[in-house]
């Protein structure tokens, strides 16, 4: 039972329930009266029965009204999560035969499909044309108009735009491991303040000084970018109900977009420059330990936990350390299972359990082919606290927009699905890069 009607029965309860106390007062007080009557005059009056029968009347109809309400009262009801998880059901349906009907098949939404798309009391942001720029805020009533315009471009439910993060987050490796924030606008502004000073000295009291800090702030910047997706499907498997469409849309289009923000996000990205985001494999901005030689050995990962290069090196703090991972290719993973001692045994034994990450000196490593493999001056492993060092901002909202037209002739219905979201370093000291020596 929803939550309003569950509200709508307690409503209704109440009343009834105070008219049957009152009407059972009522017959006690003339069933009192009617055994007077018969003490004094040796039977009752024929009008205190009649009124007594009125009454037994009337509580038979209340209590009958009352069992009705105790049994709606009293069907399972849903939780505050089950109402919202069936209003967005209502919405997905909704989205889904929108998207039939972009097809030319089945009929349109009706008022109550688009008031599920979109619901009332609450603004939505819909995308420009362009994907650029900002976003404009729309009452429901607006963006249900906007439903069948000319372009075809709605905004996707929000469980869909859900169910694709998670499909995402599945696969990704940056997305398990960064910190990841919703925004709300095309830019967010962070700030880094340097550190307090303190030294020891003669008390101030006897003409010491204080050690003096210019607390310096600056500012730093996160733009967002534009993620897109083309999905093209035939008619026929628009209009066949037995086809999850939805289960399909999400898992195909989640491991796409997983796949590429890792591609950009580890290694690939060159930044807002690009219409990109920033990759973490960024020796540029990231502090670089390079390798003795060109081929990995286990003392180059000692110096990159520690993040020695030479006696002028900054050691890594020992606070990212604690939750600090190794990001590399899975060949050069083989290439450290394959290291020996002089004798002849592995250095290094990965875990063999199911279910158990492989840890190098009690540190996870993840691989990624998005990873350069080892060669000559190649950034080769990650190593740090990559939720501290690494930040991926979501842009909420989704838009999807059919393309009905374009392959007409071939029988296919275009839908073009915008995420806007980025990546960058926010904290370059949480987080080492092993370079490999120059061949």
């Amino acid at each position: 039972m929803p939550k309003e009607s569950i509200a709508q029965v307690q409503q209704e309860f109440q009343p009834v329930m105070e008219e049957l106390n009152l009407r059972v007062k009522e017959l006690r007080d003339l069933q009192g009266q009617l055994e007077t009557e018969r003490s004094t005059f040796g039977e009752g009056l024929a009008e205190t029965q009649a009124s007594i029968e009125g009454i037994s009347g009337e509580i038979v109809k209340l209590q009958e009204e009352q069992r009705k309400l105790s049994e709606s009262f009293n069907m399972p009801r849903l939780t505050t999560e089950d109402a919202d998880k069936l209003d967005q059901d209502k919405r997905m349906k909704a989205f889904l035969k929108y998207t039939r009907f972009a097809a030319g098949a089945g009929d349109p939404l009706t008022d109550e499909e688009k008031r599920a798309l979109y619901p009332d009391g609450k603004d939505v942001l819909l995308s420009p044309a362009d994907g650029r720029g900002a976003w404009s805020a729309k009452k429901p009533e607006q963006a249900r108009a906007l439903v069948e315009n000319a372009t075809g471009k709605i905004l996707a439910p929000e469980a869909f735009d859900k169910s694709i993060i998670r499909a995402a987050t599945e696969i990704s490796i940056m997305r398990g491991l960064a910190t990841v924030r919703p925004v709300g606008s095309h830019t967010e502004k962070y700030r880094k303040l340097t550190e307090f000073s303190v030294g020891y000295g003669q008390p101030l009291e006897l003409g010491g000084s204080a050690t003096e800090s210019n607390v310096t702030p600056t500012e730093h910047y996160q733009y967002v970018e534009d993620a897109y997706g083309l999905a093209w499907f035939g008619v026929d498997e628009l209009e066949d109900t037995d086809i999850d469409l939805m289960g399909f849309m999400i898992d195909s289009f989640g491991r796409a977009k997983a796949g590429t923000e890792d591609q950009y996000m580890i290694n690939d990205g060159a930044g807002h420059g690009s219409y990109q985001p920033e990759k973490l494999n960024n020796s540029s901005t990231i502090t670089a330990v390079t390798a003795a030689g060109t081929t990995l050995a286990f003392d180059d990962l000692h110096d990159l936990m520690y993040g020695y290069e030479d006696g002028d090196s900054t050691p890594i703090n020992p606070v990212y350390q604690k939750s600090a991972v190794f990001i590399m290719h899975p060949f050069s993973e083989l290439a450290v299972m394959k290291l020996k001692d002089d004798d002849g045994q592995y250095l290094w034994q990965p875990s063999v359990q199911a279910g158990v990450p492989n840890l190098i000196r009690g540190h996870r490593v993840y691989t990624s082919t998005d990873m350069p493999v080892v060669a000559a001056s190649a950034n080769a492993v990650i190593y740090g606290d990559i939720r501290s060092t690494y930040r991926i901002l979501d842009r909420r909202g989704m838009t999807m927009q059919r393309l009905v037209e374009l392959k007409a002739l071939s029988g296919q219905v275009g839908f073009l699905f915008t995420f806007r979201n980025t990546g960058g370093i926010i904290r370059s000291e949480a987080s080492r890069i092993l370079t490999m020596a120059a061949g």
